[in-house]
């Protein structure tokens, strides 16, 4: 699957940037590791509490945003409401091990455009993420 042509990127100088706000560093690299093989020109970046995952994203503007709901300093929920916002742009995708239905709904209204629960596939975090940045490709254009 060339997943950098199912984005709509052209060329393999076109960087796909994907900022993860996750306090657990072994969730952090296995997507690491799999965005980084299926999208070679990815650019992964970590923050591993709300607080530094709001600054950066708020300063560097990636394309998507992963956020984990249980965080060790602004909860998960307070940083997604922060997020969006601040950038109410850019697509945010919650991952969580919580209570799926109740804590669903919440992000949701929060603003979340997508909600995963751990564990998860990578497969289906990778079409999530494929899904959320061809609808911003092509609102773009």
């Amino acid at each position: 699957m060339d997943c950098a042509r199912c984005l709509g990127y052209k060329g393999s100088m076109t960087t796909v940037r994907i900022h993860i706000i996750d306090d657990d560093p072994d969730t952090v690299q296995v997507l690491a590791l799999y965005f980084g093989v299926s999208i070679p020109q990815a650019n992964v970046t970590w923050s591993s509490s709300g607080r530094q995952g709001l600054r950066t994203v708020v300063e560097n503007r990636p394309d998507v945003v992963l956020i984990d709901i249980a965080l060790p300093d602004l909860d998960g929920f307070e940083t997604l409401s922060q997020l969006r916002f601040a950038v109410p742009d850019i697509p945010l995708i919650v991952l969580t091990a919580g209570p799926e239905e109740d804590t669903r709904q919440r992000v949701l209204d929060l603003g979340a455009d997508e909600f995963i629960s751990k564990p998860f596939e990578c497969g289906d975090v990778m079409s999530r993420v494929a899904s959320l940045l061809q609808g911003r490709r092509s609102q773009s254009h």
